[in-house]
């Protein structure tokens, strides 16, 4: 795990808000490790935390994004959907199995002509 595969939010020096992009396959990555403090919550740092990380995973070229969750309402909102993805059957823990995996096609990148 690298510290650039993490985005974080900082307010007044401190850190309050992160997420970290993993990849998965080569056109794979999981949204993973989103938390914001409990004092910054309710104010759009979990929404802009999704935005870039949404953001992070079109430009490196990652046809789908997914989250394992319990919070169905909050990745709904983002238009993250409830699907099975084979390739985490074989790895999923005793304890990810009761969750949720959630999961988002990205559109490409587009590319501007000149």
């Amino acid at each position: 795990m690298y510290a650039h595969e993490f985005i974080v939010v900082e307010r007044d020096g401190e850190v309050v808000g992160c997420v970290h992009l993993d990849e998965y396959s080569p056109s794979l990555a999981e949204l993973r490790s989103l938390a914001v403090a409990p004092g910054a919550q309710g104010v759009g740092i979990g929404r802009d935390l999704v935005a870039a990380t949404e953001r992070f995973a079109r430009a490196r070229d990652y046809a789908t994004l997914f989250a394992v969750s319990n919070d169905t309402e909050f990745f709904a909102r983002f238009g993250f959907e409830r699907r099975n993805i084979p390739e985490l059957d074989l790895e999923r823990s005793e304890v990810s199995r009761y969750k949720g995996v959630f999961a988002k096609d990205l559109p490409p990148v587009a590319v501007a002509s000149r």
